[in-house]
């Protein structure tokens, strides 16, 4: 689609104004699941580095073998067989997977229940719909990516890089993998799309990276690190493959308030090397993507926070991918990026923090209550307030501790994202 086509479906639709007054406010339940969802991208953006930093681990004798990815997340989230999660220290071989430079921007995400109600919340929320044009409102793209669609490029780093192994070819589906030592040197130049059997060791990221700024939602921050030659099994070259650009973007609504939303488009990654530079047709439809991405930022005025390519940056971004990543950006800087978009989208305003304990009593079981504790605010709940402690006790706890500390925007990111269908009791339209 041309960009004046473009222009002309997004305005007749309503979605942005010609003029500098920007788009259209939406009703107050999408505004808070996209300030969450913002809030939530920040915290994930910042942990990037984490990657790089992984926790060595022993392996255990055990080796698990999986021949898709979705079995694979399901023992990594704890939703698959009874005791079959993985722990730090599981060998893993992944069977038939390929190879890609592409990241998923939150690796296990996609396999999520809630992202996938969010992803099939998604699918009303088109510019056209029966037009067939495929182009989603910010709604819609916020909640695919909130559903798990996105993928970054991180580069080399030592004598290793980061990337995605996938049983699907659809990267932001795959698992996050550490090629290094003995394996990068002996297959770090690999044509893009190689098929093949691949045994790592599962391995933490360090603490501070994974839940300094606002817990893991649940997913672990972990890596499959490989590093020996014969771990690395080529098979055969296989289709390369689908990413997906993507950005999380600020601008103005036509009260001249804050906004975040996201914007993706995905491409089909062509032959190169995964592991060092791309194939110039690769570049070229990566460069496809990006121009998507800044002209439908164009319609809403808005300017690009996040990139998502290290080795080449798309955007004059707020906090550039390449940045964050080579440690120019101090951690001052880092909280400073987080807290701006958790005050600017989460506040009063927006936000009928009184219902808060009401909701949870409403919506959440004592383990459900604790699991939101953990993953979303590091917090363990018991050792608070103790471990027989009743439902009420436990919600006045936990409410009494966030205002104290100053996380309530914390608490409301994680309830939205856990309960996406209550979020109409918290938004203040």
């Amino acid at each position: 689609m041309s960009a004046d086509n473009f222009r002309d479906v997004v305005r007749q639709q309503g979605y942005a104004s010609p003029s500098p007054g920007g788009p259209v406010a939406g009703n107050g339940n999408d505004a808070l699941l996209r300030a969450v969802t913002a809030v939530r991208t920040a915290q994930d953006y910042v942990t990037l580095p984490g990657y790089r930093a992984l926790l060595p681990q022993v392996p255990s004798a055990t080796v698990r073998e999986y021949r898709d990815e979705r079995g694979f997340w399901a023992d990594a989230l704890g939703a698959g067989r009874p005791g079959q999660r993985l722990v730090a220290g599981d060998q893993v071989t992944l069977k038939a997977f390929r190879l890609s430079t592409w990241v998923p921007r939150v690796p296990g995400l996609y396999w999520k229940a809630e992202s996938r109600q969010l992803r099939s919340a998604a699918q009303g929320e088109r510019l056209a719909p029966g037009a067939g044009l495929g182009i989603y409102t910010p709604v819609g793209k916020t909640l695919l990516v909130m559903g798990g669609v996105g993928n970054v490029r991180l580069l080399p780093a030592g004598s290793g890089r980061v990337i995605c192994a996938s049983s699907s070819g659809f990267y932001w589906q795959g698992v996050p993998v550490l090629v290094q030592d003995d394996a990068w040197r002996a297959y770090g130049d690999v044509p893009a799309g190689l098929e093949c059997d691949l045994t790592g060791v599962w391995t933490p990221m360090p603490r501070e990276h994974a839940q300094a700024l606002g817990g893991d939602a649940g997913i672990p921050r972990y890596c499959l690190v490989v590093n020996r030659r014969q771990d690395i099994a080529p098979l055969k070259d296989a289709w390369p493959g689908s990413s997906a650009a993507w950005t999380l973007f600020e601008y103005r609504d036509a009260d001249s308030r804050s906004r975040y939303d996201f914007v993706y488009c995905t491409w089909e990654v062509k032959r190169g090397s995964p592991l060092r530079r791309p194939a110039e047709e690769d570049a070229h439809n990566t460069d496809e993507a990006s121009e998507f991405l800044l002209e439908y930022m164009r319609q809403f005025h808005g300017e690009a926070m996040t990139d998502f390519d290290e080795e080449t940056p798309h955007f004059n971004a707020y906090l550039p991918v390449n940045e964050l990543m080579n440690r120019q950006v101090d951690p001052a800087r880092l909280a400073a990026f987080v807290e701006r978009i958790k005050k600017r989208t989460l506040s009063p305003e927006a936000v009928r923090y009184e219902e808060l304990p009401k909701l949870l009593l409403r919506h959440f079981d004592a383990e459900e209550l604790r699991l939101l504790a953990l993953d979303h605010l590091g917090l363990d709940l018991p050792r608070l307030i103790g471990p027989t402690a009743g439902l009420v006790d436990q919600v006045d706890a936990l409410v009494d501790y966030c205002e104290q500390n100053d996380r309530l925007e914390d608490l409301v990111a994680g309830v939205v994202q856990e309960r996406p269908q209550a979020r109409g009791e918290l938004a203040a339209i």
